[in-house]
């Protein structure tokens, strides 16, 4: 469903979470509360979408994203692996945890969803202790190769 652009003059305001909004447009539905979608914020007095930034960003400066991959024997390198890029501003995408054993069933949707995360982040790290790719992190690889995703790993892999 296309968006028309509103007749409106552009608008500037600010709430207390400190997005600024701009270039309005018509929302699709006319919202009873205000909403955000994909970077656009609803002013439900006019019902109309504006490109917002945050805190001075625009959405144009958005953070990198980076899926890390890797082998569930490396969790706690993952976890530091997401510690370290999150203290550095990098939006981070981890592989699913459960702390108990899961079925074959849902470890085939924990890695689809995986394959999500890799087409949502701008490039993989692949966390490989030893050089140890294996076969679930090995699909991942190729996957993200097929994407054109860059792809770096903690160590040279073995293969």
């Amino acid at each position: 469903m296309s968006e028309a652009v509103s007749e409106l003059p552009p608008v500037t305001a600010s709430d207390p979470f400190g997005i600024t909004a701009s270039r309005p447009r018509r929302c699709r539905q006319m919202h009873s509360s205000r909403c955000v979608d994909s970077a656009r914020v609803c002013d439900v007095r006019t019902h109309t979408y504006s490109a917002c930034s945050i805190e001075g960003l625009s959405v144009t400066d958005r953070p990198e994203v980076v899926c890390i991959c890797g082998s569930t024997r490396f969790v706690d390198e993952m976890r530091a692996a997401n510690r370290e890029l999150t203290l550095a501003g990098v939006i981070v995408l981890a592989p699913g945890e459960a702390d108990e054993s899961i079925t074959n069933e849902q470890k085939t949707a924990l890695g689809a969803l995986h394959l999500r995360k890799i087409d949502l982040a701008d490039r993989v790290l692949v966390v490989n202790p030893g050089g140890y790719i294996g076969e679930s992190t090995s699909r991942e690889i190729a996957y993200a190769r097929a994407a054109g995703k860059p792809i770096s790993f903690t160590d040279a892999p073995d293969r």
